[in-house]
Parts: structure tokens; C-alpha cells; sequence
């Protein structure tokens, strides 16, 4: 977990090459959701172009559905998920009927300047979901995909506008997930800054 900007959708991908599990990043749910053109995802779009949150009985719906995929059977990184309190409790009572337990909380910081420049620069393939950023993680060939070769974009939340709206609902509804979840075992405080040596000190922290 982490404010809009931290780089968890990055750290969770790296994750998940070094462990070998999938990583479930609820805006790609969310974003497939929308796609799909479905009553709950045309319901996503208005609530996503407004930079608010996602009502949560329907990302229960979403999540429960994605960890129960065969995929998921051997463990996977849950990212952006959950954003609340009422989230965190649910999630837990998910896991308590799946017999599933949580390994590890990750919580990412970053100071609001850093976070600011970094989704303002943020830029995303359409096709395979991969995120760059034109600061520190550019793309190899201007602003195409190094996989795809499709021209990059950017998100409608990562506009400025909607940025500022996104940092104060963090601020409002998910920073008490820290209170939530800070004295369980597992819980780690990291601070976002350097792609290469955050993976390095996570795959030390879960070795001790």
C-alpha cells in the first residue's frame, strides 16, 4: 500500500518476476471492468473519471474472483487493494473463508512533491498494461512501448486535476490502513525511492 505515485504497480511487477507469483493490480481489474462496457463497469468509469473510489462490494467482487484463478493458488501481490479500512476487514474475512493468510504488508512512502511529479510524467501501454515514467523509467524509443511498440498514454487520473483530487482521498480514507495493519507481523515501512535497490531491501526483509 502507498499514495497514488509510489510506484506500487512497478515494485509489485518486480515482485512478482523475483517470486514467481502473479501480481493483482486492482486498476487493471477495474480498467478491464470498464472495458468489458458491463453495468458495473460503465458504474466504474463514472466514479474513475472523478477520481473517487470504488464502492467496496464491488471490488470484493473483482478481487474475489481474480485470487480464486488457478494462477493464484501459490500466493500473489495484491496491489492497490485494499484502500480503507472497511476494505481491510473484508478482505480479511475473504481470506479466513479461502483458509488464505497475508504474508506481508508492504507500506510505500514517498514526500507529495516526489509523488506529483511522478503521476504527472506516468505513461501506460494500452495493450500490455506496462507503466513507465518519462523521469526515471523512460521507454526506449520515445514514447512507445519497448514490448509492443504501441504508442504510450496517460492515464485520465494521472492529469493534473484529478491528481490532487486522488492525494486528498488517500489522505482521507486510506492512510488509517497504516493504524489497521502497523503491528502485525509482516507489516514493512519502505520508502520509495530507487526501483533497483527497494526490490533488492524487500527479497532481504523476506530472507530474515
Amino acid at each position: 500500500m502507498g499514495p497514488p505515485g509510489v510506484g506500487k504497480g512497478t515494485y509489485a511487477k518486480g515482485l512478482e518476476e523475483r517470486l514467481g507469483i502473479p501480481h493483482i493490480s486492482t486498476g487493471d481489474l477495474l480498467r478491464a471492468a470498464v472495458d468489458e462496457g458491463t453495468e458495473l463497469g460503465l458504474e466504474v468509469r463514472k466514479i474513475l473519471e472523478k477520481g473517487k473510489l470504488v464502492p467496496d462490494d464491488d471490488m470484493m467482487i473483482l478481487v474475489s474472483k481474480r485470487i480464486q484463478k488457478e494462477d493464484a493458488q501459490k500466493g500473489f501481490i495484491l496491489d492497490g487493494f485494499p484502500r480503507t479500512v472497511p476494505q481491510a476487514e473484508m478482505l480479511d474475512r475473504l481470506f479466513d473463508k479461502l483458509n488464505k493468510k497475508i504474508d506481508y504488508i508492504m507500506d510505500f512512502f514517498l514526500d507529495e512533491a516526489g509523488l506529483i511529479q511522478r503521476l504527472s510524467n506516468r505513461r501506460q501501454c494500452p495493450q500490455c498494461g506496462r507503466i513507465y515514467n518519462l523521469i526515471n523509467i523512460k521507454p526506449k524509443n520515445d514514447l512507445l512501448c519497448d514490448d509492443c511498440g504501441i504508442e504510450l498514454m496517460q492515464r485520465d487520473d494521472d492529469h493534473s486535476e484529478v491528481i490532487q483530487k486522488r492525494l486528498l482521498v488517500y489522505k482521507d480514507k486510506t492512510q488509517p490502513l497504516i493504524h489497521y495493519y502497523e503491528n502485525r507481523k509482516g507489516y514493512l515501512k519502505i520508502e520509495a525511492i530507487n526501483v533497483d535497490d527497494v526490490l533488492d531491501e524487500i527479497m532481504e526483509l523476506i530472507k530474515q
